[in-house]
C-alpha cells in the first residue's frame, strides 16, 4: 500500500506542464498529465504541498525526491507567490494561473506558514543559516496574515 501512494508522488513529480518546478496545478487528468494550470496552496493545492514535508520527515529524512520537491516548492512560493498587500502591508500566498499571479489567499492556505516554520528547524533546508532565517521570517508574516483574516472579521470567521 506504500508504494502505491508513493507512486502518486512519483507521477506528480514526473508530470509535464509544471507552471516553474515546485508548482503543481491542482487538477491531475487520468492521463498522468496536469488539466490546466492553476495553482493554489487554498482550496484543492494546500494537502499536497503540506505532505510533501510531512513524508520526508516520516520516511526517515532520507528521500531525496521528496526533499527536492520540497525545496523547489519553496523556492517557487519565494519566486511567483509570496507577495505583500501593499494597503494592508501583510504578506501572503498569492495563487496563479501558470506564473500569472491572482492576487488572492484562501484560509486554507495559512498551513504555508507553518510548512514553512517546520521546513527551518526539520533539518531539510541544510545548514543554510540564510535559508532558515527566510523562511522563519516568512512564516512570522504569513502567520500574522492568517491572524488578522479572523481577528479582522466581524464574525471572527476567516473568509474564504
Amino acid at each position: 500500500l506504500q508504494r502505491k501512494a508513493y507512486r502518486v508522488v512519483e507521477l506528480l513529480d514526473e508530470a509535464p506542464g509544471k507552471p516553474a518546478p515546485g508548482l503543481y496545478p491542482v487538477y491531475f487528468g487520468l492521463d498522468g498529465t496536469f488539466s490546466g494550470n492553476q495553482v493554489s496552496y487554498g482550496a484543492l493545492g494546500d494537502s499536497f504541498y503540506e505532505y510533501i514535508l510531512k513524508l520526508w520527515i516520516q520516511t526517515g529524512k532520507k528521500d531525496e525526491r521528496l526533499r527536492r520537491m520540497y525545496l523547489e516548492n519553496c523556492k517557487a512560493i519565494f519566486d511567483h507567490l509570496f507577495s505583500l498587500n501593499e494597503p494592508s502591508g501583510r504578506w501572503y500566498i498569492a495563487e496563479s494561473r501558470g506564473l500569472s499571479k491572482t492576487p488572492k489567499m484562501d484560509e486554507l492556505a495559512c498551513f504555508t506558514g507553518g510548512m514553512l516554520a517546520l521546513g527551518a528547524v526539520s533539518g531539510i533546508l541544510g545548514d543554510d543559516e540564510d535559508l532558515k532565517h527566510q523562511h522563519l521570517e516568512a512564516a512570522e508574516r504569513l502567520g500574522e496574515t492568517c491572524y488578522h483574516m479572523f481577528a479582522d472579521s466581524p464574525s471572527g470567521i476567516a473568509p474564504e
